[in-house]
């Protein structure tokens, strides 16, 4: 088949399937929490609870729509990949990112009512005065307060987050904004992080591999995952995916301190990012060229840390008080969609099973550790970080939290784990299927929806186990773990 034909029939299998989606998500009781719909937005849809056969439908709809993205999005990297000329541009990436993010921004029912969160946290700093840290959002008299299911937990983002989002809802609370607005702006702001993201992908890439820019844009961009968390559920974790490659791009400037920065911000605005902090300044304090000169750097990376942490919780700290939704989070003390729960679905104690996934987690976070002799070391760490993580080290699993391995694999990792974490970011969208199938009226059907309930975390994480795997079982002498890719801050040859 011709290329630029199959090429073009991929696009318009990938554009269609969005437009599905969109149709899919106008049907009543998908599925996710109740009334998790923005009022304004859409027209009423099928009335499709779960279970029911019209229910059982709307799975096959939403299943078909995420089938086709994905199936669309590879054979659009395939034929980008096999091309015989390479674009000089990734300028097309981003016209079809966009084009593939409007149907997703119109969609009136959410897969997540995280942006609720978002929106009521931001107004009981910037409308109520409040401090959402040690204030739970049930103690306001807010609308909002309807769509969100935490109302009384305090916040668990870092102060970054709350200081983006109380902004923008600020703004929107004088321009007297309903919640689809606020929904809306919200997605606009995920979208707009994320094409950002996109152009720093292409930069840091560039740099090792002009030919593999645009296959780069393209993998991040219109990564199914990504553009529904992003452009469809406006998660959160695109701005921290956006602080991490500006700490990458500048990194590959040579600009060490402010790398170190910009991860103190994405930790910031979403605590899992320490972990990349840690194994950065591991990398940065090791390959100093004294001991003397590694103390110094080890101290200042201190001393910039708590410089940074005091300025961004100054406004809001009220004592150890200020950590409290952090340490009690749900995600801290349960498990879900994860090989901790598929463990305990077999009979092995909580205990157990979290500790065989925490084990297994510390383990690979102190080889990572122990590998990164030096800062561009570390941050070939940084994909494989983020894999054992949704992995490993979160027993309470989304599919959102795979967007942050994508794009480090993407712009850092090999050729292994970029296959596997794509993979893993197409297995990641069956955790939805599987929460919208419930309890099905057809007796037959239940059987099946069980095991599949019970055993999500294997058909989500198996797969791209196995690539990795069958990649070791291959080439038993190269490196699977980090890394075969040039320097980060190579030069352009």
């Amino acid at each position: 088949m011709n290329p630029r034909l199959a090429s073009r029939a991929s696009i318009a299998i990938y554009l269609a399937s969005c437009v599905l989606f969109l149709v899919a998500l106008h049907a009543h009781a998908n599925g996710w929490v109740v009334s998790n719909v923005a009022p304004g937005l859409g027209a009423p849809g099928l009335d499709a609870a779960r279970g029911t056969r019209t229910g059982l439908v709307h799975v096959a709809v939403l299943g078909l729509a995420f089938l086709g993205m994905v199936t669309g999005y590879g054979l659009m990297l395939l034929s980008v990949l096999r091309a015989s000329v390479v674009p000089s541009s990734s300028r097309s990436a981003f016209i079809i990112a966009v084009a593939a993010a409007l149907p997703l921004l119109m969609t009136p029912y959410l897969l997540s009512t995280d942006v609720y969160g978002y929106i009521l946290y931001g107004r009981v700093h910037a409308v109520h005065d409040g401090n959402p840290y040690t204030t739970p959002p049930y103690l306001f008299d807010d609308p909002y307060q309807e769509w969100v299911y935490w109302r009384e937990a305090a916040m668990i983002y870092g102060p970054i987050w709350l200081y983006v989002s109380s902004g923008l809802t600020a703004v929107l609370d004088r321009l007297g904004a309903g919640p689809a607005l606020h929904v809306v702006a919200f997605k606009v702001l995920a979208l707009g992080l994320h094409l950002g993201s996109g152009a720093l992908i292409v930069k840091i890439v560039r740099r090792r591999r002009r030919d593999r820019a645009h296959a780069a844009a393209l993998a991040y961009l219109l990564n199914p995952l990504c553009l529904i968390e992003f452009a469809g559920n406006a998660h959160n974790d695109v701005a921290v995916i956006f602080l991490v490659l500006c700490a990458i791009d500048a990194h590959a400037g040579h600009h060490r301190w402010r790398a170190v920065t910009w991860l103190v911000l994405a930790t910031l605005a979403k605590p899992y990012a320490l972990g990349l902090l840690g194994l950065y300044v591991a990398g940065h304090v090791r390959e100093a060229p004294s001991r003397t000169v590694a103390v110094q750097r080890g101290a200042a990376s201190m001393a910039l840390v708590a410089l940074v942490c005091t300025l961004a919780y100054a406004p809001v700290w009220d004592g150890l008080a200020t950590f409290r939704g952090m340490t009690r989070d749900a995600a801290a003390s349960g498990e879900i969609n994860s090989i901790a729960q598929w463990l305990t679905s077999l009979g092995t104690s909580r205990t157990v099973a979290r500790a065989i996934m925490f084990g297994g987690f510390a383990v690979l976070a102190l080889f990572l550790l122990l590998r990164s002799r030096s800062a561009e070391q570390a941050l070939r760490g940084f994909p494989w970080f983020m894999l054992g993580f949704c992995a490993l080290g979160a027993a309470w699993f989304w599919p959102w939290y795979a967007t942050m391995a994508v794009a480090m694999a993407v712009a850092l990792g090999t050729r292994s784990a970029v296959i596997a974490t794509l993979i893993l970011s197409a297995c990641a969208l069956i955790i939805y299927v599987t929460f919208a199938l419930g309890a099905p009226s057809v007796v037959e059907l239940r059987s099946i929806v069980r095991a599949l309930h019970d055993g999500r975390a294997v058909v989500v994480f198996g797969p791209a186990a196995l690539v990795l795997v069958w990649s070791w079982l291959r080439h038993p002498h190269r490196e699977v773990l980090p890394c075969d890719p040039p320097p980060v801050s190579s030069s352009l040859s």
